[in-house]
């Protein structure tokens, strides 16, 4: 005998996401959280990549899909965990959220996060014009 249970309680807060195209283009919105919003964002294949003060959202088969690298994205991951820098990129378009709350859900990301995003994001495109 199946059984189906489901949970009637409160929904995740909308949280603030930082969203990076791999074209450089980004914008800061407030995101529902659930995996119908996060994949819609990145693809069916959802990954995170943890660091100390944020978690990066990507599609983890963007490397079989042959997804664009997201520069941006990897920069702001090799300054975050520098041990990453040079061994490994992000596909695709990512979010970037605040670490996960003791319900597990991720928390809004943090202003320091998104100063450190659009420092690295200037000079990436900085870096990138001919």
């Amino acid at each position: 005998m199946s059984q189906t249970i489901s949970y009637q309680g409160m929904a995740a807060p909308h949280i603030r996401a930082v969203v990076v195209q791999p074209d450089m283009s980004y914008e800061i919105l407030e995101v529902e959280q659930d995996l119908v919003t996060f994949k819609g964002i990145v693809g069916d294949y959802l990954e995170a990549i943890y660091t100390y003060c944020c978690t990066i959202w990507c599609n983890g088969e963007g490397i079989r899909l042959e997804m664009p690298i997201n520069r941006v994205a990897t920069y702001l991951w090799w300054a975050l965990q520098p041990e990453m820098a040079g061994r490994d990129i992000i596909r695709g378009p990512v979010f970037i959220t605040g670490l996960a709350d003791e319900a597990a859900d991720s928390l809004p990301v943090r202003d320091d996060v998104i100063d450190l995003f659009k420092r690295v994001a200037q000079l990436t495109k900085e870096r990138e014009q001919p």
